[in-house]
């Protein structure tokens, strides 16, 4: 099953974006990022009927999204949205087997079939330490992890979520990501999440969707939006620019301190080199300040003289030393 977007006009009383015209896959993890307020909530709600398009169609797996009802478009797609009306007074256990509501009656109880997915959702985001408690109970990060699990409970071919990880702390939103790769595997799902985290964004998505801050669309593999320069074109600011050969934002300052050398590889080099560039130095070749790593610790080199240290924070400290003025470092 896929999600089809053709010439697809989303907005209010006036288009904010299009036309777009793009596909959600099977077994595919799509993510969407784009800058506050160039309407990827908008876009969201669109692509689920809770907006009508002002233009073009949606199809889902060839029907036109408004000629689904209700109970139908529920059993293909399910939705996690932010929530600001009030809190359910349902216990976690409840909250999930009402979420069979496609297949059961209101209130029934759970088949065979649910009960299995029940205890695979409940296993699968941690949910077992609080089954009885009242949702409205639930800390925020908590709340979004039952409302993954409850949308999980529909068995939906399509998945779409806006801003998923916004409570969750940074493990928690790696594994949800993670847990939503296998899911789009396992279950044939086509799943779609928003979100602002671009260096997970990259780490996990089959395909990465960018609304720009003129509101340009491209969607394409993420490497192939590094290469052709739209990630960094996107996202690019004034204190921050991303660095293709990394993956990750570096500081755009002009460096103001000393060039230093840094003779070590692998993780520990990798490390080492962005202290030294944080702090302010050019990490370069054949400089007259050398850093290298022995069995004694972390070694600073300059006209033949030697330091050592067993601290990486001690060797940054010698280093801002250099950056020092001569007057204060005689004061």
């Amino acid at each position: 099953m896929k999600l089809q977007a053709l010439g697809l006009l989303a907005g209010y009383d006036t288009p904010l974006l299009g036309p777009l015209s793009f596909e959600l896959r099977a077994s595919r993890l799509h993510l969407l990022l784009g800058p506050n307020g160039v309407g990827k909530s908008t876009l969201i709600r669109t692509l689920l009927g809770l907006r009508p398009p002002l233009g073009g169609e949606i199809l889902v797996d060839g029907q036109r999204i408004q000629d689904l009802s209700a109970s139908q478009r529920a059993r293909k797609m399910a939705a996690v949205l932010p929530h600001k009306q009030a809190v359910s007074r349902l216990s976690v256990r409840e909250l999930l087997e009402w979420s069979r509501f496609p297949f059961t009656r209101f209130f029934e109880k759970l088949d065979q079939r649910g009960h299995r997915l029940f205890e695979e959702t409940v296993e699968r985001f941690s949910l077992e330490g609080f089954l009885h408690r009242p949702f409205s109970e639930l800390s925020d990060g908590e709340r979004q992890r039952v409302r993954i699990g409850a949308a999980l409970m529909q068995e939906p071919k399509i998945l779409i979520m806006d801003e998923p990880t916004a409570y969750l702390d940074l493990p928690h939103r790696t594994t949800l990501l993670a847990e939503l790769l296998c899911l789009a595997r396992e279950k044939e799902m086509a799943i779609l999440l928003s979100l602002h985290d671009l260096e997970l964004a990259l780490r996990f998505a089959d395909q990465l969707f960018v609304l720009d801050s003129l509101r340009n669309f491209r969607g394409a593999a993420p490497e192939e939006l590094i290469l052709n320069g739209t990630i960094a074109k996107t996202f690019d600011s004034s204190a921050a620019v991303f660095d293709t050969a990394t993956g990750v934002f570096r500081l755009s300052r002009q460096s103001h301190g000393v060039r230093v050398s840094v003779e070590c590889e692998g993780v520990t080099g990798h490390w080492i080199r962005q202290a030294i560039a944080r702090i302010g130095n050019e990490v370069t070749e054949n400089a007259a300040l050398n850093v290298s790593v022995d069995s004694a610790g972390f070694v600073l080199e300059k006209n033949g003289q030697r330091r050592t240290t067993t601290h990486l924070h001690e060797l940054l400290d010698w280093l801002e030393e250099q950056n020092q003025p001569a007057t204060n470092k005689s004061s």
